[in-house]
Order: C-alpha cells, then structure tokens, then sequence
C-alpha cells in the first residue's frame, strides 16, 4: 500500500536520523532585512501636521462646543412615576 492511502503525515514516514528531521530540529537563522518605514507611520505624521496646521490657522474653532446647560429636567424619581401612574388610573376607573 502506498503512502498517499494512508492516514500519516510526512513527519511519521521519515526517521529521526533522516537530514529533513535534523535539518528542523537544528538552529532556523532566518535573513531580516530593514525596508524603511512603512506607509502607516508616514501618514500618521502627515496627518499630524495636517491637524497641527489647522489648529494653527483656525484658533477660533480648535476647541469642542461646550454642551448647554438644561433648564428643563425631564426625568423624575420612581415615586413620581407610581403616584402619575395611580392617578391615571383612577382617572380611568371614574369613567
């Protein structure tokens, strides 16, 4: 029966003294070479000058909108809620 039927892997046909195990059982050197910078860090730093320019030429709208103050408060307690929701329905049970 040939090798490509059965169920194993390369690494179960070859014995521990065969060069490819050795070979991978041996020291991986590997070649990195420096490529400059990638075009992230590029870009990140022009768009910082970008910013930093537009803040330069636009002090007047550098900072956010302050929120308004509310004059209304809209939200009330769970006793308001209990007392508005008896009082609705005794107002339907008078009908």
């Amino acid at each position: 029966m040939s090798i490509k039927f059965k169920n194993t892997s390369l690494v179960d046909t070859l014995n521990e003294n065969s060069p490819l195990i050795m070979a991978t059982k041996g020291p991986q050197l590997m070649l990195a070479r420096f490529h400059g910078f990638s075009t992230f860090y590029k870009n990140k730093r022009r768009n910082q000058q970008i910013c930093d320019e537009w803040i330069r030429d636009n002090p007047h709208r550098a900072s956010r909108p302050k929120p308004r103050d509310q004059s209304l408060d809209t939200e009330m307690t769970k006793d308001e809620y209990f007392e508005q929701e008896q009082a609705r329905a005794q107002t339907k049970n008078k009908k």
